[in-house]
């Protein structure tokens, strides 16, 4: 059975809504359904985008962090709606503060490199790592390092730097192990 482009990102959008419904709140696990995700965030059109940015909106107004996540990330890179750094900081604190840690390395992004007109502030991406890391997030322990280790939005510190990158490296990071 083949499905046109239009019929498979309503399915993946369906199946990212189920994902973003689920108690655990873990990110997908099987590579289809990363493989899926990645394909919704590639979507050509702005109708496509639109409707996955629709279907976060609904799950998110139902309390799903995934969607929230998701909804920060859309407004972060104006994708499916105007770029907009206050709704994507907004939905990512949400995010992260219902439980979905990885929210925190994507706040830290938002002000280390910024978009969307924001200025970028070193001392709020650490802030925020700091933070994902204190939560258990690999990616914000690895990024807390970094910063410590240029001196970004903290003090310069190459002892807590290692700790960090260790505990990262043990955790499977591998730019830890760099």
């Amino acid at each position: 059975m083949t499905f046109s482009k239009e019929t498979l990102v309503l399915y993946l959008v369906m199946a990212a809504t189920c994902l973003g419904t689920s108690q655990t709140f873990a990110q997908p696990r099987h590579s289809e359904t990363g493989h899926a995700l990645n394909v919704l965030k590639s979507s050509k059109t702005d109708r496509a985008r639109q409707r996955n940015v629709t279907a976060w909106e609904e799950d998110a107004a139902n309390g799903s962090p995934y969607a929230m996540h998701k909804l920060g990330l859309a407004y972060a890179g104006g994708r499916g709606v105007e770029c907009d750094s206050a709704k994507a900081v907004y939905w990512l604190e949400k995010a992260g503060n219902r439980g979905y840690v990885n929210a925190y390395h994507e706040l830290g992004f938002v002000f280390k490199y910024p978009k969307c007109g924001m200025r970028q502030d070193f001392e709020r991406a650490y802030h925020y790592f700091c933070i994902g890391a204190k939560r258990g997030s690999v990616a914000c322990i690895y990024d807390k390092g970094f910063m410590l280790y240029k001196g970004l939005g903290c003090k310069q510190d190459d002892k807590n730097a290692v700790k960090c990158f260790k505990t990262a490296a043990n955790r499977g990071s591998k730019p830890s192990l760099y």
